[in-house]
């Protein structure tokens, strides 16, 4: 059951393995662009971090199959348009991304991993601007993991397997007054938890059980930054779910 930490880990809802939420403390400021000192990336494990002006941030993430691909998702705040470099163990560039703009989802998908060892991907913004994000790394044997977007007043229809967990991330503003409602189908039994910047659990929605609409009414905003719907639930077939967050 989560509880009101950084780091958080939700209340399984089968033998899967599911996936984990960590925090780390914002870079300090500086003149010129720096490279923040490496932190290891765990598969499955959802970072929440501040990319300061002027700052790249690296991250090391270990191959320890001879046969193995690796994908990459991050979620950003609307001021922040992210740049992912990939470099292998030899030192060689493989992977270079940046079409996606701010505030949308920018990945890599299933890059082949042909070294065993330690990759670094850099993250950056564009202009060396600074923001929120979040990233998550993947593997073939990976539990899966969706990143998207979701806008205030804008409805979503999503299906996902029960196997699967999907994040949408929103740019929240101190005091704005949201609300979320997620109606599953008549199947399903699903669970939204609210993550706000820096990793902070903030509310876990499942009052009811297959089929029916949880809904968080009226909830105030504690801060501006990124902010997450985890979405997940437990069902014996694919799970449906028209989702609204509405200001």
């Amino acid at each position: 059951k989560p509880t009101d930490s950084p780091t958080l880990t939700p209340t399984p809802f089968s033998s899967t393995p599911v996936p984990t939420w960590t925090a780390t403390p914002p870079p300090s400021q500086t003149p010129t662009p720096t490279a923040a000192p490496p932190e290891y990336l765990d598969p499955e494990t959802i970072v929440m971090d501040a990319l300061e002006a002027n700052e790249q941030h690296r991250w090391l993430f270990t191959n320890e199959f001879l046969t193995n691909h690796l994908t990459i998702q991050i979620a950003s705040t609307n001021d922040l348009d992210i740049v992912i470099m990939v470099t292998d163990p030899s030192g060689t560039e493989i992977a270079a991304k940046n079409d996606s703009g701010a505030g949308q989802i920018e990945a890599l998908f299933d890059l082949e991993l042909t070294e065993l060892g330690d990759y670094l991907i850099t993250i950056s913004g564009v202009d060396n601007t600074a923001g929120e994000y979040s990233i998550v790394a993947l593997e073939d044997f990976s539990f899966s993991i969706i990143f998207d977007t979701i806008s205030y007043n804008v409805p979503v229809d999503v299906t996902f397997s029960p196997d699967s967990e999907r994040l949408y991330f929103f740019t929240g503003l101190e005091n704005d007054l949201i609300s979320i409602t997620a109606v599953p189908d008549s199947r399903a039994d699903i669970g939204i938890e609210l993550i706000g910047p820096n990793a902070y659990f903030l509310e876990y929605i499942d009052r009811y059980q297959e089929g029916g609409t949880e809904q968080l009414i009226d909830y105030q905003l504690p801060t501006s930054g990124l902010y997450a719907l985890w979405l997940f639930g437990y069902s014996n077939a694919d799970i449906t779910v028209n989702l609204l967050l509405s200001e």
